[in-house]
């Protein structure tokens, strides 16, 4: 079944969330403050995956990979991508 799934983990530099056939970003959200939020597109008839992401706030080098989300956290920007090494 093909659905979307809600992942929370703390802002560091490297997140890694565990989804079924997971597919790409719904949205990026700061709902609590200091953990990121990613909803992901999964589809639970396939098998847990690691799926990785790199973080990094506004000023510093991106990162290789897709932008697929940016999330305000207090006076913080969080700008999520792709983590391209864990393809």
């Amino acid at each position: 079944m093909k659905t979307i799934w809600k992942f929370e983990a703390y802002v560091t530099d490297d997140i890694e969330f565990h989804a079924p056939g997971a597919g790409r970003v719904a949205h990026v959200a700061v709902v609590t403050p200091r953990i990121l939020t990613v909803w992901l597109h999964v589809d639970t008839d396939e098998p847990l995956r690691p799926v990785r992401f790199r973080v990094v706030g506004t000023g510093h080098p991106t990162p290789p990979g897709e932008h697929v989300g940016t999330a305000i956290d207090g006076p913080f920007v969080w700008h999520v991508f792709t983590d391209e090494a864990a393809t």
